[in-house]
């Protein structure tokens, strides 16, 4: 590894010297961020003039360069694709500079090594990857053309990938904002000018919340659960996505049933702002109950199916559930009597039925999207197995 590039870390940074605004400086979980693609919110920086100390004495990372996390997920790779200024937290973070290859293909072959790279990191309770034994890896490297070639073919699955994800954050941005005009009757869908009613959840459907346990009792039947993360991880529920299986007795499997056209919520949250978020069951679930972490509303009046799904999904609700939850620093919930309060905006059937089929044509879209994408990277991993292995050369 030592022969490619010469690896090595930076100057010790400390907590004093760190300032409001200045150049930003990098730990590990800001690289793992920045080749995910992630908003980072809390990033620190350090001051100019400390930093230009810093690049003076030991340098500084610059175009070209490439960075792998040391410690918490380790293995995470980064070229420096630009010349704006940071810098990075000792041992959190190794630098590779002055490489002798192709720094773009040396950053596909060692995130393609990820697990060998991994496999070398030391220590018990919290392992750590250091110079000493990233410059023991052996890499199988390709004449210098060829390096370029292969960077080259894979940094165009690499251009469609990035446009692809683009893509879904726009049409993402695109139907939460229809959301918010077509659900709370700010734009109405055309041909419609009934009048939408303003309703308190109380008044529209029975609302329980005492569901089962994420337990095996003996003498109890085995049942499978809806959990929270059934709820908050899907608009929409369907029997062959619940695998979790507890037991129940013969009174909670009646008291705690799930039907077709209940809607779930997650009453709870680390934060305010992440409450009442809702799914819907498309189909009767015999063997499936509830857990206690989620309310159910069964409602007594006749929705569209679809919109059920859509209908809580308002900045307005989540802004009432904000509002009226209770906690503090660990968890935040909101009562059941606080909950039954909460008021909803609903439109005749007719438009409901309207508006689910342009928000669900939407939500079509987005999957078509993401399938082309995962089908994208499935492409590129097939070609960093073949290129990067030699198990498939390329004409130069």
């Amino acid at each position: 590894m030592g022969e490619t590039g010469e690896l090595t870390s930076s100057k010790r940074v400390y907590a004093s010297d760190y300032v409001s605004e200045g150049i930003p400086f990098y730990r590990g979980k800001e690289i793992s961020g920045i080749k995910r693609g992630d908003k980072i919110d809390d990033l620190l920086y350090i001051a100019e003039e400390a930093y230009a100390s810093f690049k003076k004495e030991f340098g500084a990372p610059q175009k070209g360069d490439i960075l792998i996390t040391a410690v918490g997920p380790i293995g995470n790779v980064l070229r420096i694709k630009d010349d704006n200024p940071f810098y990075f937290k000792d041992g959190n973070l190794i630098w590779i500079k002055n490489i002798s290859d192709d720094s773009s293909f040396l950053e596909y072959l060692l995130s393609y090594e990820k697990k060998s790279i991994e496999s070398t990191a030391i220590g018990s309770s919290q392992k750590a990857l250091t110079i000493i034994a990233l410059n023991k890896l052996k890499l199988i490297l390709p004449p210098l053309p060829e390096q370029q070639k292969i960077a080259e073919i894979l940094s165009v699955w690499d251009e469609a990938i990035e446009k692809q994800t683009q893509l879904i954050v726009r049409l993402e941005t695109r139907k939460r904002g229809l959301m918010q005009q077509l659900l709370t009757g700010k734009k109405r869908v055309k041909g419609f000018k009934g009048k939408w009613e303003k309703v308190r959840i109380e008044d529209i459907g029975e609302i329980s919340s005492a569901g089962v346990d994420k337990k095996i009792v003996e003498g109890e039947n085995p049942i499978r659960l809806l959990n929270y993360l059934d709820v908050y991880r899907n608009d929409f529920i369907y029997s062959k996505d619940l695998n979790h299986w507890v037991t129940a007795s013969d009174d909670k499997m009646k008291k705690c049933s799930v039907k077709k056209g209940d809607i779930f919520f997650t009453p709870s949250s680390e934060v305010p702002n992440d409450i009442g978020i809702s799914a819907i069951v498309m189909e009767d679930m015999c063997d499936v109950v509830y857990s206690y972490h989620v309310v159910r509303l069964r409602l007594n009046e006749d929705w569209d199916l679809k919109y059920r799904a859509y209908a809580f999904k308002t900045d307005e609700f989540f802004k009432q559930a904000e509002t009226c939850c209770d906690g503090s620093g660990q968890r935040y919930v909101i009562s059941q009597s606080n909950f039954r309060k909460m008021t909803i905006k609903v439109p005749p059937i007719e438009e409901q039925t309207a508006i689910a089929n342009i928000l669900s044509a939407a939500d079509s879209e987005i999957t078509l999207a993401k399938q082309k994408l995962a089908n994208l990277k499935e492409q590129k991993k097939g070609l960093m197995q073949v290129l990067l292995t030699g198990k498939k050369r390329v004409k130069i």
